[in-house]
């Protein structure tokens, strides 16, 4: 059996690296297909008011403060993301302002997922948590590539990956799979790509 000769794109993703290794088997070999993932609504998570019910039994007390959870961001964007809070600190809970606040936050397209905790404090306020789970975008495009053809810059042409694009696994998938449609034009018909992420 002959061995495997590989090709790696690295894409950089905030806070993710993800390596697409494309590994040409020259000897005769079986690939997996992967199923591609159903697309998430882009209003999917956003809150309705009966979604915030749960805060409902802090309606009216005094908010002490309000905190960013699960978030990279530097001092300058978390002063801009408070900004976007229309709940004050020292006013009473008002859920309305808090939906409308998640709504504004979404917005930005900073966040993937974003809920709010509520805890109440011995002096019977409430500090509010915004819980975030960022997007993802990626951030470089490389390759490491031993083939004479295809060149590099042709699989990294061939995934359509850009840079500052929102990071989505469907895109990955296919991406793997117009890379491997490229390496295939070249000869490489047993090619096989795999992907590894990694922090």
């Amino acid at each position: 059996m002959a061995t495997p000769r590989t090709a790696t794109v690295a894409v950089r993703a905030r806070g993710r690296m993800l390596a697409l290794l494309a590994g040409v088997w020259l000897a005769t070999g079986v690939g997996m297909a992967q199923q591609p993932q159903a697309q998430a609504s882009p209003t999917a998570g956003l809150p309705t008011l009966a979604d915030l019910d749960d805060i409902r039994s802090y309606q009216g007390l005094p908010v002490q403060a309000i905190e960013f959870s699960g978030t990279t961001a530097d001092k300058t964007v978390l002063r801009h993301l408070r900004e976007l809070v229309q709940q004050d600190t020292q006013q009473p809970l008002d859920r309305q302002k808090i939906g409308d606040s998640i709504r504004a936050l979404y917005a930005t397209g900073r966040f993937a997922e974003l809920q709010v905790e509520a805890e109440r404090t011995p002096q019977n306020q409430v500090t509010l948590v915004f819980v975030a789970k960022e997007n993802l975008f990626v951030g470089a495009l490389t390759a490491e590539d031993p083939l004479k053809r295809p060149a590099s810059n042709q699989l990294l042409d061939a995934s359509r990956l850009q840079l500052g694009e929102l990071f989505r696994q469907e895109k990955v998938d296919r991406a793997v799979q117009l890379m491997k449609t490229v390496l295939e034009e070249n000869g490489y018909y047993q090619a096989q790509i795999g992907v590894q992420q990694s922090v």
